[in-house]
Parts: C-alpha cells; structure tokens; sequence
C-alpha cells in the first residue's frame, strides 16, 4: 500500500512540473510591444476634445494562443452640455459580426476622469498625465484591463496599447493607432 501511495505521489509530482513547463512560457506569449509613443509634457490629452466627432482606430490584437487579428473601432463621440462624453462605437474584430459599445467619460478633477463601458463590469478609472491616458477597467469575466493612450504631437491621432490580464499573465495585447476624421 506504502509502494502505491509513493508512486502516485511521484506522478502527482511529475503532472505538476508538466503543467508548470506548459503554463510557464505561455505568459511570454502575448508580450508586451516596446512603446513608439512616449509619455511627454505636451500636448496634454484631453478625452472629451479628442474623442469628439469621429476617430477610426486600426489595429491588430495578439491573444493567446492565436493568431494576430485585425480589428477596427470607427466612433462617435458627442460631449453635452454638462460636459460628458457620450462615446458610440462600433468594434470590426477579424471575421466576427460588428458589435456595437458605448462609453461615458467625465471629467472629475484635473486630470482625472470617471466613467463607465457597456462591456466593463464596473466603474471606469481615467489618468491623464501630459500626452498619455490611462484607462482601467474589469471585462465582463473577471479580466483587468488596461489601456494607454499616446497622444501625438499633431493632436490629431494617438497610439493606444491595451493589455488584457488574467492571474497576472498577460492573456491579450491591442496595439491600435486611432486618427480623428474630419466630419
């Protein structure tokens, strides 16, 4: 009894370094890009400027265990009179159908925003610091997600790096750049 006991320790044992040398390498499977924006003084990133009107985002997303996908995010966005941006998007991603998400953005002090997602479980967290904004939120599943937004000098495009993470592995990366439209 002893004898069976030891061996199926020893295969629990090996089933654990088994999972261990699968699992390891795979949270180096969605890394991260090395930024081509850096964080700058100027021009300072405001949201509810930017994203009024129309933008088009295209971009490729790395998940893992797949192959890159294209994706592209055409919005709308319209700021009311109590200066909150109403931002209407509809979301192109590989051969799927679109689907369509809304966002909320507001202005709480400073450089600080508040908002919300139709596809986030909970609030929305906005830091702006010189030309970069960052995003952060919960998906719907449990996924922290976090998104950097580099505005560029011309005020006009931005290159955003989202990053989407489950038990701190990195599980997808979108690496976007959004141009705003002349309406």
């Amino acid at each position: 009894m002893a004898q069976v006991a030891t061996k199926l320790a020893a295969c629990r044992l090996l089933l654990v370094i088994a999972i261990c040398l699968l699992v390891l390498p795979l949270s180096g499977c969605v890394s991260l890009p090395r930024p081509q924006s850096a964080t700058a003084s100027s021009p300072i990133f405001d949201p509810l400027q930017f994203f009024a009107g129309r933008t088009e985002g295209r971009g490729e997303l790395r998940k893992i265990l797949s192959s890159p996908i294209q994706v592209t995010v055409r919005s709308h966005g319209i700021v009311d009179e109590e200066g909150i941006l109403t931002l209407e998007q509809e979301v192109l991603e590989g051969e799927k159908p679109p689907r369509k998400r809304s966002w909320r953005i507001q202005r709480v002090d400073g450089n600080v925003y508040r908002g919300s997602l139709s596809d986030a479980k909970g609030p929305v967290t906005i830091l702006v610091d010189g030309n970069r904004m960052h995003i952060a939120f919960i998906m719907e599943g449990g996924f922290p997600v976090d998104q950097y937004i580099f505005l560029a000098a011309d005020g006009q495009s931005a290159r955003n790096i989202l990053v989407v993470s489950k038990l701190g592995m990195r599980v997808a990366v979108l690496e976007e750049d959004i141009v705003k439209i002349s309406e």
